[in-house]
């Protein structure tokens, strides 16, 4: 009788520990993370950690979830191409299109909101959209401010340049370096950095974007499941 009843209440005690697990317990499960710069959002400090909005926000659900994260970083393009091609499994700071929805899978709840803003140099005078009509504009490779713009100014049939790089850092350097008249980047990270490039924030503003973590299409629906519970 009395090894019977201690053989419930082991059992018992197994089963409450079992319900009480988060989400996710047990073995961490490995999580491949693109890792790209765009202060203030996902970055890469000093010691090589990786720092943001994003990385707390991820941090936090992995808790719970009992992920184990790797961040694998690279360059914007080189990020999708990874996550499209099951190098990583998630993406942070993903802004939604049509387009990529045909590629990726998106969260229901955005993370964030943002817009698209211009940068120049105090002295150039660009302050509405026709002053950079004849300008060399430097813009993120494959970036949603990138396909926005061309799609603006060919309607009013702008005659633009466009200076294509593969980093917002590098796009503020090719303004400040006069290798472009004015860059093109999301006001997060434009608003944080820009006076570290001696830049000034012009007016023209567009491009309304809603930004998430995003898989490979059909692909780790458990973990935009997972950021949508939390």
């Amino acid at each position: 009788m009395l090894k019977t009843t201690v053989r419930r209440v082991i059992l018992a005690l197994i089963a409450c520990a079992y319900i009480s697990l988060p989400a996710g317990a047990g073995e961490p499960r490995n999580l491949r993370v693109g890792l790209y710069e765009n202060k203030p959002k996902i970055f890469t400090e000093d010691d090589g950690a990786a720092a943001g909005i994003f990385v707390d926000i991820l941090s936090e659900i992995a808790k719970e979830e009992g992920w184990k994260l790797q961040y694998v970083k690279c360059e914007w393009q080189e990020c999708l191409r990874a996550l499209e091609e099951g190098r990583i499994d998630l993406m942070p700071d993903v802004a939604y299109s049509v387009e990529r929805d045909q590629i990726f899978d998106f969260h229901k709840t955005p993370v964030l909101e943002s817009w698209s803003q211009v940068y120049s140099k105090p002295e150039s005078k660009i302050e509405r959209l026709s002053d950079l009509n004849g300008k060399r504009i430097a813009l993120l490779d494959d970036s949603i401010q990138q396909k926005y713009f061309q799609q603006i100014v060919a309607g009013f049939e702008y005659e633009v340049t466009i200076v294509s790089v593969d980093s917002l850092d590098e796009a503020f350097s090719a303004v400040r370096e006069g290798r472009a008249d004015a860059a093109v980047a999301n006001h997060y990270f434009g608003d944080y950095i820009y006076k570290n490039f001696n830049l000034a924030k012009t007016a023209i503003v567009f491009n309304m974007a809603t930004l998430y973590f995003a898989t490979a299409k059909g692909k780790s629906s458990e973990y935009l499941q997972a950021i949508d519970r939390c």
